[in-house]
């Protein structure tokens, strides 16, 4: 896989070369490897240390297998049936109202990197069905699916359909100027529709304790993202 991606900070390399391949050795991953997945994952910090988060998975070929390759959509099946496992990241917002799948998706991100670590490729899919995960895992309804996870080894591209071999390639990431601001009103945020606070409209949001009404002005609003960039491999 081409990856052409670079940094102005010195960073580790694991964040440039780690990547969410489509292509997969079709072998079975190991109990053990995804126990190591796990550990590394469980380390993710969260909110108040609810670890919100649990991962149900499926080996390549073993008896759980046929029922979570009904999960993901049908345009993910045509690739993500050749990874070595599955598996099904759910969150608990009974256990952490409002900040469950925040967490979840940083935990997600430890596995990740513990698998670049070990040699392994992952990939994880928003595109799969939240009724059939719920009917698979036997979810009671605070348990939330959030994404299905393709582990196993890199393959080779040209292994893959002709439009997703277009696509096996590193996706790139907006400059850092553009995500990072020293302050509410820089040119980052301005560019993302927000709009700058000022002293006066941030003192026109504050009410003192003792008023009968909670009443806020409007938060500022972010202008509506665009459309999707080409898909590649994030």
């Amino acid at each position: 896989m081409h990856n052409t991606r670079s940094t102005t900070t010195p960073i580790h390399s694991q964040f440039l070369e780690r990547m969410s391949p489509r292509a997969f050795v079709p072998e079975a991953l190991t109990t053990a490897q995804i126990e190591q997945l796990v550990d590394a994952a469980r380390w993710a910090p969260s909110a108040s240390n609810k670890q919100p988060w649990h991962f149900a998975y499926a080996l390549r070929g073993d008896a759980n297998w046929d029922a979570f390759s009904a999960i993901p959509n049908e345009a993910n099946r045509r690739w993500c049936l050749n990874a070595g496992a599955l598996i099904v990241l759910v969150s608990d917002r009974q256990a952490s109202p409002g900040k469950h799948s925040f967490d979840a998706g940083c935990a997600w991100g430890y596995l990740a990197l513990q698998a670049h670590d070990m040699g392994l490729a992952t990939h994880a899919m928003g595109g799969f069905s939240a009724d059939e995960a719920r009917a698979v895992l036997r979810l009671p309804e605070h348990l939330v699916p959030e994404v299905v996870i393709a582990v196993g080894r890199r393959g080779d591209a040209s292994a893959l359909p002709d439009d997703l071999r277009e696509r096996e390639t590193a996706s790139p990431r907006k400059p850092l100027a553009e995500v990072l601001s020293a302050g509410p009103s820089s040119p980052g945020f301005e560019k993302k529709g927000f709009r700058p606070c000022t002293a006066s409209a941030f003192r026109s949001c504050i009410r003192s304790d003792s008023s009968p009404s909670h009443a806020r002005a409007p938060l500022p609003l972010r202008a509506p993202p665009g459309p999707p960039s080409p898909g590649r491999c994030g």
